[in-house]
């Protein structure tokens, strides 16, 4: 899969993060949409302007295949389908994504969280899900604990 969207037209102003968009049409693979950060802000880590590793281009892949399939017309429920996939894209590009867990910063200390910190592998969290990763972070941790009024909860579940 190719990531690298041309910088073709990037030269406007004033833009914090550029998002690309293009399609596909492939039976052979499962998803609808796929979402992913391409470039960075670069620099030395840790980071008092809380700019370095942010995301600065991002790409979203549809494959009209698997969101469409021999449709002829989008109902309301299809496009509203869409539209979500398209924002849950998009959580991906602006941070939501496994490669940039690296880049969180401690907003207390600017320094990069430790990985073992902030997320872990769990071998299940429930006997009827699968293993899974939880964000660990003091701050996710402590808001799951009051959003869920659950003191003992590790985290947020990825």
């Amino acid at each position: 899969m190719n990531f690298e969207p041309s910088n073709e037209g990037t030269n406007i102003p004033n833009i914090d993060l550029y998002v690309f968009a293009k399609y596909l049409v492939d039976g052979s693979i499962g998803y609808g949409a796929t979402g992913k950060s391409c470039d960075y802000i670069t620099g030395a880590l840790p980071d008092t302007t809380r700019q370095v590793g942010r995301p600065t281009v991002g790409l979203i892949i549809f494959n009209t295949h698997t969101l469409f399939n021999r449709i002829t017309s989008v109902s309301n429920t299809q496009f509203q389908s869409i539209a979500s996939t398209t924002i849950h894209e998009l959580l991906h590009i602006i941070g939501f994504d496994s490669t940039l867990y690296n880049r969180f910063l401690d907003p207390n200390t600017n320094d990069v969280y430790s990985p073992s910190i902030y997320v872990r592998n769990s071998t299940s969290v429930h006997s009827n899900r699968p293993p899974t990763s939880i964000l660990t972070s003091p701050f996710v941790q402590a808001w799951v604990r009051n959003h869920y009024s659950c003191a003992s909860a590790p985290g947020m579940l990825l």
